[in-house]
């Protein structure tokens, strides 16, 4: 090549390079030409995903997947429709903005079967209460007997009924509450004519009295299950049911407690004081060998008692205040609550009051952060207000969601009210009572409910994606 050739070829490549590296430069920044504005912009992301994930994903009616997870790494500033559907399902949508450099997740987005197919795993004349195993297999329910009441054992898959309690030789029978599954599935505690019972699910002709009058509120341990917990004339007593020892005496009068993996809290009422004090105190220890953690003072002689997983605490009085103890302050969160729980994963608290649902956000995460930008850190948040009676309001199993009951009606509702807050009707002809309770699997894929079909009572596994 000749000398001139070569001198055109490396002008002509630096003009290239010197044209085209301010170019690359905004590329890799996230800047993008906008054709509709004939305008430089930089970009931000969108992230979709949601159950099931077969979904169509629609973004300004434009069909883009039909499944998710779903990502648009090249989205301009702007306000976007996104709605995913389905055949048979309901649709999910929302108008959510996309910033520059920031990505917008859709992270929980779920979408339910209209027409949801049910069967009944259980049906006796009438059915009082029940509960599901830990290992979402089995169901143990109570039913009127001859003579007052039967505890029965329900298998899902199958719907194999056997009764668990009492025995044919048994002379004498009352009613039947406060139905507990241990850890393992396979045992079941409950209180019949004042006396407190464990029957072996799997061997339903083995049922064992625990020992002792004045007996109250007792629990399984969290992960063990040979040993239960209980109040005894204000005691809080462990008892080894595998083993024919003294049950131990971990503290004196106590009012409330909940057993937490590691540890015990407890409220107890201190000798010529007013209020309580609530202590911690390492499981395996008692207080006269070794001394509990005191964390704060309470005005008042009762309260319910729940522990988050990260030990942080709720107390609902008796006049039906919820207040919160964080990092050592009392606060009163709401007044004239009838229930309330921790989520599992710690973000937060859901309660209730006869016609309005509260959402105390307790962390947050990047991802929360921007799902929940409309609920205040360490706040109450008011998720929805009914002008009829909210009978129940507890989390779904994504904790993404509230499980509630109004009007004779279950509904599921997201917490992210970006928008708009995605719901649906569960069950049309709901019975509210208060023995009713609402049970999902694992995954959330179906819930069990107590319903009434003419003079039956029946307990429904309903299918609802």
């Amino acid at each position: 090549m000749k000398r001139w050739k070569r001198r055109v070829f490396f002008v002509f490549a630096i003009a290239i390079f010197l044209m085209m590296a301010p170019l690359a430069i905004l590329y890799t920044s996230g800047y993008r030409y906008n054709f509709s504005d004939k305008s430089l912009k930089k970009i931000g992301m969108v992230i979709i995903e949601s159950t099931p994930e077969d979904v169509n994903v629609y973004i300004n009616d434009q069909l883009v997947t039909d499944k998710t997870p779903y990502k648009q790494s090249s989205v301009f500033p702007d306000t976007y429709n996104i709605k995913l559907t389905k055949d048979d399902y309901t649709t999910w949508e929302k108008n959510l903005t996309v910033e520059s450099k920031l990505v917008t997740w859709v992270s929980h987005a779920r979408i339910f079967l209209l027409d949801p197919p049910a069967k009944i795993v259980a049906q006796k004349s009438a059915i009082t209460n029940f509960v599901l195993a830990p290992d979402y297999k089995k169901i143990a329910y109570v039913a009127p007997g001859e003579v007052g009441s039967e505890l029965w054992l329900a298998d899902i898959d199958s719907a194999e009924q056997k009764k668990l309690f009492p025995s044919e030789q048994a002379t004498k029978q009352g009613s039947i509450s406060n139905l507990e599954w241990s850890p393992d599935s396979r045992k079941v505690l409950f209180n019949s004519s004042s006396q407190y019972f464990i029957v072996d699910a799997e061997k339903s002709a083995e049922s064992k009295a625990i020992p002792g009058s004045d007996l109250e509120k007792l629990s399984w341990d969290t992960q063990d299950s040979d040993f239960v917990y209980y109040l005894q004339q204000g005691k809080l007593v462990s008892a080894n049911i595998s083993m024919s020892t003294e049950p131990t005496v971990i503290a004196q009068n106590v009012v409330d407690y909940e057993v937490r993996p590691r540890s015990i809290f407890y409220l107890k009422q201190k000798p010529d004081e007013n209020g309580l004090t609530i202590c911690n105190i390492t499981k395996n220890k008692i207080e006269q060998e070794s001394q509990p953690t005191e964390i704060s003072q309470l005005p008042g002689n009762s309260y319910i008692l729940k522990v988050s997983p990260n030990n942080k605490l709720a107390l609902l009085a008796d006049n039906k205040s919820l207040f919160l103890i964080n990092e050592g302050e009392f606060s009163k969160l709401k007044d004239g609550v009838l229930n309330f729980t921790w989520t599992k994963k710690d973000e937060g608290l859901v309660f209730h009051t006869e016609n309005e649902i509260w959402f105390y956000k307790a962390t947050e995460d990047d991802e929360s952060a921007a799902a929940h930008s409309q609920y205040n850190l360490n706040k109450t948040n008011l998720l929805t207000r009914y002008s009829t009676k909210i009978d129940l309001a507890t989390w779904y199993p994504d904790e993404e969601h509230i499980i509630f009951a109004t009007n004779n009606k279950l509904y599921i509702k997201e917490l992210d009210s970006r928008d708009q807050a995605n719901g649906t009707e569960l069950v049309t002809d709901f019975l509210a009572d208060r023995y009713q309770q609402v049970f999902t699997d694992k995954k959330g894929q179906k819930i069990y409910y107590r319903d009434k079909e003419g003079k039956s009572g029946t307990i429904v596994e309903k299918e609802i994606y």
